[in-house]
């Protein structure tokens, strides 16, 4: 039976200081190792993000994953799996047009103009002025996510919700203006967003797997312990206060505890560093236990 292993983006695989995909090429070998090596387990590495799909496939090409890895999409909304694209939450349509709508209905009164649509710097996208521009991401199918001034975030912000509380259509609003983005949700708390998914994966897939282990660096990627399949792992040590004096914790004391392991080490380095240890887990074909 097949175990399935889905690593996060942001803060995990790519570190928070990082820009690009450039990851540190004897990190990057390492990385294709350890995948052969689960792989000759049965255990299936894929990945699981906020982003939209096509970046993350951008993404699984340049770590070198098989062109069927499974992918989550738009923080679970979406579902590749290896064949095909399958739709686990979305918007109508029409809403998501409202969404662009009201946008442009706002950036006109501040008198800024529309750039084009806009992928993440990660990605090779480039950022725009906030002060004259504003933009929507790209490639996205399930969501909405917005790029703009602190002012236009917030008017834009207040109308969605008024007008999806009204369409009684469940949503979400991710809004961080001092980031000058918005991100729109078809899930009222968009933090447990990859845990649903996830167990839809485990209940679901063809393949049935056994297990599945979630990578990531924030309380997002927290798999809870009310499922024994579902198992969470930590990299870059969140739970230390992020090296500031008054700094907030990614994971609280409770998530470090009940988590298969937490690793002290950042970025791609940390993700190898929970790889070996899932590996030497089911090489020994016994109970998970915390690391």
């Amino acid at each position: 039976m097949a175990h399935y292993i889905f690593i996060d983006l942001n803060g995990t695989l790519i570190g928070d200081s990082q820009k690009n995909l450039n990851f540190n090429q004897q990190h990057l070998s390492d990385f294709r190792k350890l995948v052969d090596e689960l792989k000759s387990k049965k255990v299936i590495i894929g990945l699981c993000s906020d982003s939209p799909l096509e970046q993350l496939k951008v993404l699984s090409k340049r770590l070198g994953l098989d062109p069927t890895t499974p992918i989550l999409a738009e923080n679970g909304n979406l579902y590749f799996n290896g064949s095909e694209i399958i739709s686990l939450k979305e918007f109508p349509s029409s809403l998501l047009e409202v969404a662009v709508t009201t946008a442009q209905k706002f950036a006109d009164r501040k008198k800024i103009t529309r750039a084009n649509d806009i992928v993440a710097p990660e990605f090779g996208g480039e950022e725009i002025d906030t002060n004259t521009q504003w933009a929507i991401g790209a490639n996205r199918t399930n969501s909405f996510s917005l790029f703009g001034s602190r002012d236009l975030i917030r008017m834009v912000s207040e109308e969605l919700t008024i007008i999806f509380s009204n369409s009684g259509v469940e949503f979400g609003i991710d809004c961080s203006p001092e980031h000058n983005y918005l991100g729109l949700h078809p899930i009222a708390d968009f933090r447990t967003g990859k845990r649903l998914a996830l167990q839809w994966v485990l209940e679901n897939d063809p393949l049935k797997p056994e297990g599945i282990w979630m990578i990531g660096d924030s309380m997002s990627d927290w798999m809870g312990t009310d499922n024994p399949s579902l198992h969470s792992c930590f990299v870059g040590d969140p739970k230390i206060l992020n090296g500031e004096p008054n700094g907030v914790a990614k994971i609280t004391d409770e998530v470090n505890v009940g988590s298969f392991k937490v690793s002290d080490l950042p970025a791609l380095e940390g993700v190898n560093d929970i790889l070996a240890g899932i590996s030497g887990v089911v090489s020994l074909q016994a109970p998970v236990a915390s690391l």
